[in-house]
């Protein structure tokens, strides 16, 4: 499929069109995050059932198991109505605790009912094993330069595959671009917080929740260095050597190879005329990163997203902020 993501994957998105031109798309937020699942098609569970081999032992990983029937290792399945169909998501160890999808959805309620935050999109990535909300903060977007703004969010996140620990926490996103989902969690503007899947995950994602209000005042904090670039001019000689740092580059342009000219080049392109950009400050310099990690760099589309928020893609936008910021000084 074009869009690379798996056929039993589902999302929605609130105003516009998903990036990958399917899912659901809404006019205005749900109203709860329960009916955000329901409409992304995400109202299903998992259950933690032991693991056997087709002989009929127990299956032995990394070398033990546990002589415990609770304490065994074990496959995350997804829960069917189809007689003898058992979908497995991932194989956890004996202190895994599976999270319910409806649990990450009841973190949000509270706020939307405070009128604080409103659901923007939630959705699963590779075959239901990866799923996310995301919540915008009604509090006013803050303008960077005219026409420029950025938002504030809240992203949950988690994995039914036993090797992605929850994610929860505020996240800022680039409004010019319409596109929340690519622009999400993809550096150390945000905040987010790893806790594992174990029997206080439930306990401590509450206690992350009342921390919001500081991430909420740190925005304020950030938009003050996105301001500063965008107050500092840019060349297009410092936006190509600019790229060349950021993709590791040898500083002798003879010994580029062709993918890192190709690199070098949608970068210089994106500050130049990406989304919301026109060459013209070192704000537009780093969104051009920013933009690249998101919608160029990789090859599927579920993956960039994927490195955009938790890998490569995240340390590449955390080294593009540190470098424009140094560059521009």
């Amino acid at each position: 499929m074009a869009h690379q993501l798996r056929t039993n994957d589902s999302m929605l998105a609130v105003g516009e069109k998903p990036w990958h031109g399917l899912g659901v798309t809404l006019p205005t937020p749900p109203a709860t995050g329960e009916e955000a699942l329901r409409i992304a098609g995400l109202d299903w569970t998992v259950s933690r059932e032991p693991l056997f081999l087709g002989t009929g032992q127990r299956a032995v990983i990394d070398g033990a198991v546990s002589r415990s029937n609770d304490g065994q290792y074990a496959a995350i399945v997804l829960d069917s109505d189809e007689p003898g169909f058992k979908e497995v998501l991932g194989i956890v160890g004996p202190s895994y605790e599976p999270y319910q999808n409806h649990q990450m959805a009841e973190l949000f309620n509270p706020l939307i009912q405070d009128g604080r935050v409103t659901i923007e999109t939630c959705g699963s990535l590779f075959g239901k094993r990866r799923v996310w909300m995301l919540a915008k903060f009604t509090r006013e977007d803050m303008e960077i330069e005219k026409g420029d703004s950025v938002a504030s969010y809240l992203l949950a996140a988690h994995g039914h595959d036993g090797g992605f620990a929850m994610r929860f926490g505020y996240t800022p996103v680039r409004v010019v671009c319409n596109n929340t989902l690519s622009f999400a969690c993809e550096d150390h503007r945000s905040h987010l917080v790893k806790c594992l899947h174990t029997k206080n995950l439930e306990e401590n994602l509450e206690v992350l929740r009342d921390s919001m209000v500081e991430a909420e005042e740190m925005f304020a904090l950030a938009a003050d260095q996105y301001r500063l670039l965008a107050s500092r001019g840019v060349s297009r000689a410092d936006l190509r050597e600019y790229a060349r740092i950021i993709i590791e580059a040898d500083k002798d342009d003879k010994e580029w190879t062709t993918g890192q000219k190709d690199k070098i080049g949608t970068i210089v392109g994106a500050a130049m005329e990406g989304r919301g950009n026109s060459g013209k400050n070192w704000w537009h310099a780093y969104n051009a990163v920013t933009e690249w990690v998101s919608w160029s760099k990789g090859s599927k589309k579920d993956n960039r997203l994927d490195s955009a928020w938790f890998g490569e893609g995240k340390r590449v936008s955390e080294r593009a902020l540190d470098l424009a910021l140094e560059m521009s000084a």
